[in-house]
């Protein structure tokens, strides 16, 4: 039946033992500018408990970032889909992919008369290390949240979301934020 199944992939991605295993020049890569990820609305569960947004890369990254959306042992399964479906940054890798996440990073550090260095392309080789480049480092994951909690990004993603993707939670939300400050 056509339309019964949606395939979506990404290329082979340099994590756990392809690391030290494999040689990084023979694993394909491509440029992520402009791509969305498609692993943002697939959940994984860590062995702490952490519930991430993301089944790739995030799932080894260190510390506490912004795609960590609630933990299996402290919070019920209704409040963690909840903190999901809030995430501005989740919606912005789903809407845009990774490379919006760097543009914000980017405005705000101008705003905030931050330093700012852009990802080093050559380095960079998939969606997952754009993201993690933004994401994984506390003080540009600091900047990415002051970024999307700016009502006027906060509704354009809500906005997005509505048009783009018929979801309607965000843009709610915001009305409840906004009569709630009224």
């Amino acid at each position: 039946m056509e339309g019964l199944y949606e395939l979506k992939h990404q290329p082979v991605q340099f994590l756990g033992r392809a690391t030290t295993q494999i040689d990084i020049n023979s694993i394909y890569s491509y440029d992520p500018r402009g791509k969305i990820c498609y692993s943002a609305d697939n959940p994984s569960v860590n062995s702490n408990g952490n519930v991430l947004a993301c089944c790739g890369g995030a799932i080894i990254w260190p510390g506490n970032h912004p795609l960590i959306v609630g933990n299996i042992h402290y919070q019920t399964l209704g409040e963690i889909r909840k903190a999901a479906d809030l995430n501005p940054i989740i919606h912005v890798l789903r809407l845009w992919g990774p490379n919006e996440l760097v543009h914000l990073v980017q405005k705000q550090a101008e705003k905030e008369g931050c330093p700012f260095t852009l990802p080093p392309m050559d380095e960079i080789r998939d969606l997952c290390s754009l993201c993690k480049y933004i994401v994984g480092n506390l003080n540009h994951a600091e900047l990415l949240q002051r970024a999307v909690r700016d009502p006027e990004v906060y509704h354009d993603i809500a906005a997005a979301r509505l048009i783009e993707l018929g979801e309607v939670n965000m843009f709610l939300e915001e009305g409840k934020l906004n009569c709630e400050q009224v």
